[in-house]
């Protein structure tokens, strides 16, 4: 089985485990990149029911960028664990025990195949983590800020 075949087959174990927990019903609504482009001015004007609905639809969105965070995060510590796994195995094939690991590894990565598959896809989870990290922090703030005016909006506003 190809290093691809292993990842996929871990994808679907990540896949189903969501269903088991229902993550895979959290999608994008439609219309979060209208409520995330929403100026003060349109916020001021909102009836207060409109906010706590954007409220919760930014509240989603959160969730399913948390959902792809924990995706990838579990994807990068799979990936590590088996390269790890190879240098631990092939390790002594390069260079001297004064040989620092990551030369040792770009070594290994430079001659295996599949070293360099897993090397190459640790950068890329690596990447979508931090482009989505504090990404669900920051939209359950704006959540939390838009319910917070409606409720102004209902304490004095009638």
């Amino acid at each position: 089985m190809t290093i691809n075949q292993k990842l996929a087959e871990f994808e679907n174990a990540l896949d189903e485990n969501n269903k088991k927990y229902l993550l895979d019903k959290v999608t994008i609504n439609e219309e979060v990149e209208d409520i995330l482009n929403l100026k003060l001015s349109v916020i001021k004007v909102l009836p207060k029911d409109e906010c706590y609905a954007n409220a919760f639809i930014l509240a989603e969105f959160a969730l399913f960028l948390q959902k792809e965070y924990n995706r990838e995060s579990a994807k990068f510590k799979w990936l590590e664990q088996n390269l790890n796994n190879v240098i631990a195995k092939e390790g002594s094939n390069y260079g001297d025990k004064f040989t620092k690991h990551e030369v040792r590894k770009s070594l290994i990565m430079a001659n295996d195949e599949y070293a360099k598959v897993l090397g190459d896809n640790i950068l890329k989870a690596s990447t979508q983590l931090e482009s989505l990290n504090f990404l669900a922090t920051r939209v359950n703030t704006m959540a939390e800020i838009l319910t917070d005016f409606a409720r102004s909006k209902r304490n004095y506003n009638g």
